[in-house]
């Protein structure tokens, strides 16, 4: 039983130029998915969302100290050793430990093709993205939203967690959203503290 849900979107095309042109600073060419994934957001499951910026140069995303605490703003260029492999349905990369971290992550994305559940047995496949860090699967259905607007929700939904619990009361979450935006910054959670001590308490 799938417990993410499918990516039901058609395939997006391939740029060949781009794919010819992304990773040869350092021999690791990039193939037509991570082509495919330039100004996209990527989110599986429950794993911080990754965000390609337009030129494919450089890839965004966010973790947590292992000890806890407020996030890290982590942004790479997309070369080696980041980009560790890169082909026609599949790229790996590798995000080296930040502050507080043991250790990094190698995060592999891999393309397939099935049929839509429900849909017959003349059903066309569809493709389906799915994330494997350190070599788990982490979702199977994983969703390419064209922009950074999905990848700023997520990490301000992990900003809002981290700061108002995992039962935020309305107050808190409110506060958060109208000072903070969804541009959320470590600074101006820092100056909201005060405030936010409060609000967590308010139901």
């Amino acid at each position: 039983m799938r417990l993410f849900p499918r990516l039901l979107s058609s395939a997006l095309p391939a740029t060949t130029l781009l794919a010819a042109t992304l990773g040869t600073a350092t021999g690791v060419m990039a193939g037509p998915l991570l082509s495919d994934m330039t100004d996209r957001t990527l989110s599986c499951a429950i794993s911080p969302a990754l965000y390609i910026d337009a030129k494919g140069e450089t890839v965004t995303t966010f973790v947590f100290p292992d000890a806890g605490g407020s996030w890290i703003d982590v942004t790479l260029p997309l070369t080696s050793p980041v980009l560790a492999s890169s082909s026609q349905d599949e790229f790996t990369l590798v995000i080296p430990p930040q502050k507080g971290q043991a250790k990094g992550e190698q995060i592999a994305f891999i393309r397939t093709f099935e049929k839509p559940e429900g849909g017959g047995k003349n059903a066309k496949p569809v493709p389906v993205i799915s994330m494997h860090v350190d070599g788990d699967t982490v979702g199977d259905a994983c969703v390419a939203e064209k922009g950074r607007q999905k990848f700023l929700k997520n990490r301000f939904n992990s900003a809002r967690e981290n700061s108002c619990g995992n039962d935020p009361t309305p107050a808190c979450e409110k506060l958060l959203a109208k000072t903070c935006g969804l541009e959320i910054t470590q600074d101006c959670v820092a100056k909201l503290q005060p405030e936010l001590a409060k609000a967590r308490n308010r139901r």
